[in-house]
């Protein structure tokens, strides 16, 4: 058996065994997409985020903070997260949205450039508290395109979502969302690791222990060194046994020299 089904103004033709009817939006990963001739929204389901084995650092207990203000909040919180990449802040979000879904709220990710009033509309007619993610948020909306989508972050609209923007590289986020916590209530920037961060992982996965203290005041030094470089060393140290010094001859980590 078939129905007609009625989204707008576009009917379509479905068997019974492909539709299921929910009171609300299932706690799922999910990301926004856009019908190219219709022009509609509709959201699609994702695989859930891969979790690491042990988290170092503060992650969790940020992602605890940033979802109980959300949940204390009345109506919607957002959330820019600033580092380099492999500095941490798109594992926050992911820890954020992994907890979020085992708490019952969906994540929805937005990696394409929509703003307007119908998107802004599609996103409040989720209406359930949910994260909505925007990974690389100044990758994807130029500073132009930022300054459209402000009305979503402003919490005018009824509906109760987390806003978490992930960006690379700060400077290029719009004026207009910075200091304004009404629109993005935390801002945290993801720079140097801790030497407690750096010592904890080397001593659950650095062989030579001997080379530990080193590498923690390598760390402490050059404020370029991010999480993605320290597995590397570690991976490298391992593989050859070699001290820390040595592996950065052939490593894609070096400090970053200023031109000026």
């Amino acid at each position: 058996m078939s129905y007609v089904v009625r989204a707008g103004n576009t009917y379509r033709m479905v068997s019974e065994r492909s539709i299921e009817v929910f009171d609300a939006l299932p706690p799922n990963n999910y990301v926004v997409k856009q019908d190219p001739i219709s022009k509609e929204f509709h959201l699609e389901p994702l695989e859930p985020f891969e979790m690491p084995k042990k988290f170092y650092g503060n992650t969790i207990q940020t992602a605890e903070r940033i979802l109980n203000t959300f949940n204390q909040r009345p109506l919607s919180t957002g959330v820019h997260l600033d580092g380099v990449k492999g500095s941490g802040k798109t594992l926050l979000g992911k820890v954020i949205s992994h907890i979020g879904i085992q708490r019952g709220i969906p994540t929805i990710i937005v990696n394409g450039c929509f703003h307007g009033e119908v998107f802004n509309q599609f996103i409040q007619s989720v209406n359930v508290p949910a994260i909505v993610l925007f990974d690389e948020f100044e990758k994807v909306y130029d500073y132009n395109d930022q300054n459209k989508i402000l009305t979503l972050f402003d919490g005018v609209y009824p509906t109760k979502k987390l806003f978490i923007l992930t960006t690379n590289d700060g400077a290029s986020v719009s004026r207009f969302l910075k200091n304004r916590p009404g629109r993005i209530y935390y801002s945290l920037s993801f720079t140097t690791l801790s030497p407690e961060f750096v010592r904890e992982y080397l001593e659950d996965n650095l062989n030579d222990k001997s080379q530990i203290e080193p590498t923690v005041r390598y760390a402490k030094i050059y404020s370029f060194f991010t999480f993605d470089m320290l597995a590397a060393c570690v991976e490298e140290m391992n593989r050859y046994n070699e001290p820390l010094s040595k592996v950065l001859e052939y490593l894609n980590v070096k400090p970053e020299v200023s031109s000026g």
